[in-house]
């Protein structure tokens, strides 16, 4: 009974220290990059390269931050944006990233018997190896496909939908979800995590040799030994992904002045249809125009049958063609004083997200094409904001354009800044 007893402490022992055991390590750390373990009961700021990661350890990010982690099993690597938060979860046959909010770019390698899922407060990701990009807040998800296939669940609809390569799944809070070809402008910028160019070592004086000082670095980004093999971390220099020596500040993201000139994005998306009771090929493509403060989106649908032709149908009258404009803009939110968009709305929000938060008007898109509009004008007190769902309602049964929304904000300053709101 004893020995029994003996026995069961050991196996008890060996699970926690096996559930307790890094799956991940830290390759980058930039600002503030805060951890906090399954037991802890406040988030821990000193992370640095070379910090482990154990299942059920959160991760959050502060403004202006990033950080990137890498599986040690399996090299998959995490890319982590600014104001973002995590938890990794990880049983030894699902690996569960838990993302409460913000922005992560995943590049996994090919699972073998794992399954490796992305869960977020809306929808749940699923992959065998792809690279991809997930983003949650304000109720509103989207996952962009840069390679490989993911699958997206709906757990209020139970709906699944594949998203390819050059697609994007948009999934609200409510249960809508639409997958669309997006264009390279839409993803988030990941610049910060390329690689900077290092600066040149100084020549040692004649005669004498480089010596060990200096040679494994300091920095927080750097400098990291490890026994892999021994520890379970993984030196940064056993994986492939851009690190910086410590002062050394990563490129910065483009500007929205710098992104407000001219440039040109495409997203393509391939399939097939039937139309009338006939088999098509479909090719959609999803440009977008930038020049100076004018945005154009378009979103040109071809159907090609088995003998090459392309369907006439759809571009036989001026009505037709019209309605290939997704999106007309001038100017972007928030930074210039007059912006305004004509076409399919996307992640709208009014009133600080409290009124509206992360609407679109495209969720039955392309069966139902509205044409919305949002605006905001600013000045140096006042400040206006507010859209409409679809203006082709104006004049209809109703004579109403569905859902609308404005907000007025006063700003002045007696003691401190006030700011007067109403929605």
């Amino acid at each position: 009974m004893k020995r029994l007893l003996f026995v069961s402490v050991l196996l008890m022992v060996g699970m926690g220290v096996l559930s307790a055991a890094p799956v991940a390590t830290f390759l980058k750390v930039s600002n503030d990059v805060q951890l906090m373990g399954e037991n802890d009961l406040v988030f821990r700021s000193d992370i640095s390269v070379g910090t482990t990661i154990s299942p059920f350890d959160q991760i959050k990010t502060g403004p202006g931050s990033f950080a990137a982690l890498v599986f040690t099993d399996d090299k998959s690597i995490v890319k982590i944006r600014e104001n973002t938060t995590l938890e990794v979860r990880d049983d030894g046959t699902i690996r569960n990233i838990i993302l409460t909010e913000g922005k992560a770019q995943f590049d996994i390698a090919q699972q073998k018997g794992k399954t490796f899922r992305v869960q977020t407060p809306v929808s749940v990701a699923s992959v065998k190896g792809t690279q991809f990009w997930v983003l949650t807040g304000n109720g509103l998800d989207k996952v962009f496909t840069s390679d490989g296939l993911v699958e997206v669940y709906n757990p209020m609809t139970n709906q699944v939908m594949d998203v390819a390569p050059g697609q994007v799944c948009i999934m609200t809070q409510t249960g809508q979800m639409m997958v669309i070809p997006f264009s390279e402008n839409e993803l988030p910028d990941a610049s910060m995590f390329e690689e900077q160019a290092p600066a040149p070592a100084p020549e040692a004086p004649q005669g004498e040799e480089p010596g060990a000082e200096g040679e494994s670095g300091t920095g927080k980004e750097t400098g990291m030994e490890s026994d892999s093999g021994s520890t379970g971390v993984v030196s940064p220099a056993d994986v492939t992904i851009p690190t910086a020596a410590e002062g050394e500040i990563p490129a910065e993201a483009p500007t929205e002045e710098e992104k407000s000139g001219e440039g040109l994005g495409m997203g393509i998306g391939v399939g097939s249809a039937t139309i009338d009771g006939k088999l098509y090929n479909q090719v959609a493509l999803r440009p977008t125009f930038n020049v100076g403060k004018l945005g154009v989106g378009l979103d040109m649908v071809l159907y090609i049958d088995n003998e090459g032709n392309i369907r006439k149908d759809d571009w036989n009258n001026l009505g037709a063609v019209i309605d290939k404009i997704y999106f007309l803009s001038w100017g972007k939110k928030n930074d210039d004083p007059f912006y305004i968009r004509v076409g399919g709305l996307e992640n709208v929000s009014l009133g600080n997200g409290i009124a509206v938060a992360g609407y679109t008007n495209m969720l039955e898109y392309p069966d139902v094409k509205r044409m919305g509009t949002e605006f905001s004008l600013q000045t140096e007190k006042l400040g206006l904001e507010g859209f409409i769902a679809d203006g082709k309602e104006l004049g209809g049964e109703s004579a109403t354009p569905g859902l609308v929304g404005a907000r007025g904000v006063y700003k002045m300053k007696l003691i401190l800044p006030i700011n007067i709101g109403v929605s």
